[in-house]
């Protein structure tokens, strides 16, 4: 793929279209993303191929300059709040 990319489109040969095209030559899925390439049904078709094999962790993931140069990483996963709908922006703090 890196020699011959293809072409880019938003619906059909999108990012997601080129991953299930990586998956399916490294032989880890058997066909293309069922339904639309978005990439929630490429995580459900890997989610399905490989039960429990498989998972998902949302949150924000940032970068923080060195005053010595290079970054640092920092990740705060989130954590839904009992009793609030599970949107927004609550993390936990790292």
């Amino acid at each position: 793929m890196k020699s011959h990319p293809g072409s880019f489109n938003i619906i059909g040969d999108n990012c997601s279209t080129h991953a299930s095209k990586a998956f399916i030559e490294a032989g880890v899925l058997p066909g293309g993303i069922p339904g639309l390439d978005t990439p929630n049904n490429l995580y459900q078709q890997l989610a399905s191929t490989l039960p429990g094999k498989t998972s998902s962790i949302s949150g924000y993931l940032g970068f923080i300059k060195r005053s010595t140069g290079g970054f640092n990483i920092k990740f705060r996963p989130y954590v839904a709040q009992p009793g609030t709908p599970a949107s927004g922006n609550r993390f936990s703090s790292t």
